[in-house]
């Protein structure tokens, strides 16, 4: 996909010609095509992003950053695939109302240790609602694994300690459940 560009211009077409069809996205395409440093928002960039070489993302990203501009979660979401890991998991961390369930969109892009600060905040704030916990589980390590089902325990959630029990060591079972 990143060899299109290459071979409009090689055939002599416009992208649009390529794929058949003028869309939002051909548009974002193509202006990137004339311009590698063409002035495009990363609501753009997220729509386009398997066409965008990673290190445009990342540069884009890091200049929003450095501006101070927030990034909405759905635009992290279709950048993740495309950033860094530490970055993408910077981010993520910044975000104080992250939801365990909107993390399961990003959890594969991000460092096991991110993501077990961030589970970790949510049971210290004691804002950890138990949904999504299953989709992320296979990405925690078990010592938050464990954090995790003692807190559901403490909140009457044991249908959720159940599920997520396939990633928990054997002796780590709350007693309870046995």
């Amino acid at each position: 996909i990143s060899k299109l560009p290459e071979l409009c211009k090689i055939l002599n077409i416009s992208f649009e010609e390529l794929v058949g069809e003028k869309t939002a996205e051909t548009d974002i395409v193509e202006k990137l095509m004339q311009d590698e440093n063409a002035d495009v928002t990363l609501e753009e960039m997220a729509q386009i992003g398997e066409l965008v070489k990673p290190e445009s993302v990342e540069s884009k990203v890091n200049e929003t950053v450095e501006k101070g501009g927030k990034i909405p979660f759905s635009v992290l979401v279709s950048l993740a695939p495309f950033m860094d890991k530490e970055v993408l998991g910077k981010m993520a961390e910044e975000l104080a109302d992250v939801k365990i369930k909107k993390l399961c969109a990003i959890a594969p892009f991000i460092s096991r240790e991110t993501l077990d600060k961030i589970v970790d905040r949510c049971i210290v704030n004691d804002n950890m609602d138990g949904n999504g916990i299953v989709s992320i589980a296979p990405f925690l390590s078990k010592s938050t694994i464990q954090k995790v089902a003692e807190y559901l325990m403490a909140h009457g959630q044991a249908q959720k300690v159940v599920a997520i029990a396939p990633f928990m060591e054997r002796d780590m079972f709350p007693k309870d459940l046995s």
